[in-house]
């Protein structure tokens, strides 16, 4: 059954999958936060795993440290796809992602508000490289006639949005603040495993790909666009 699903619906399934974890990373922090404070006012609350009496300016800073990194990188994070190809960028951003959130909770013990919103600033440069990667890919891999099929894959993002407040929300409930952190890197490592094996820049460089299914992908967009032609002005790039 495997061997007749074509190679570009893995394709697929994976910027699905990525999207899905782009938006976990984004989403999750603000739920994890409300358990890693102390409580502004006399409440008796569960014990969560340790809690930090953090300035409420701190606490803001540390949510808003994410946007940040996606403003900073989003003009020349194209601009990385080009010079290192899309799955470079989607695989190795996703491993920085997981490390860094990772590490927030021995931060956050040992560093404090300054540290966290470091690493919250790095997933946010992390996240925002990965958009133009998933967008090469889909125009490397889809047939010109069915791109409209192949937007589809990033309905992840809607889906990261909607479950991870409810599946962070019962992690922290049941194993502590500090398992909302662990938990996505579980899912980025299953996620870049599997990345690894089935994803390639384009159908040419794939390993495994039928020739069936190169004849209907390689080079999809040639009738429409072609790149290889033209260089591009990278410094018109942040001209306004």
């Amino acid at each position: 059954m495997c061997k007749k699903i074509p190679w570009r619906v893995w394709i697929i399934v994976m910027i699905f999958w990525g999207s899905f974890v782009n938006y976990m990373f984004r989403s999750h922090y603000q739920i994890s936060l409300l358990a890693m404070m102390e409580p502004r006012k006399n409440e008796t609350v569960r014990d969560f795993g340790p809690r930090f009496n953090w300035s409420y300016d701190w606490e803001q800073q540390s949510i808003s440290a994410l946007f940040y990194g996606l403003t900073i990188i989003s003009l020349p994070a194209s601009l990385f796809v080009r010079w290192f190809g899309p799955w470079h960028v989607l695989f190795w951003s996703t491993i920085i992602m997981a490390i860094t959130s990772d590490i927030i909770v021995p931060i956050a013990n040992h560093v404090g508000p300054e540290g966290v919103f470091t690493m919250r600033f790095i997933v946010g440069i992390m996240a925002g490289l990965q958009h133009p990667g998933m967008h090469k890919l889909v125009n490397n891999w889809s047939p010109r006639r069915r791109k409209g099929r192949f937007m589809s894959c990033y309905m992840g993002n809607a889906f990261g949005s909607i479950l991870t407040i409810p599946v962070t929300s019962l992690i922290i409930e049941e194993l502590g603040w500090s398992w909302s952190f662990y938990y996505l890197t579980i899912v980025a490592v299953l996620f870049c495993a599997a990345f690894f094996l089935l994803v390639a820049d384009e159908p040419s460089n794939h390993r495994w790909i039928r020739q069936e299914d190169l004849e209907i992908t390689d080079t999809p967009q040639e009738e429409t666009m072609n790149t290889s032609s033209e260089k591009v002005n990278e410094k018109g790039l942040i001209r306004i």
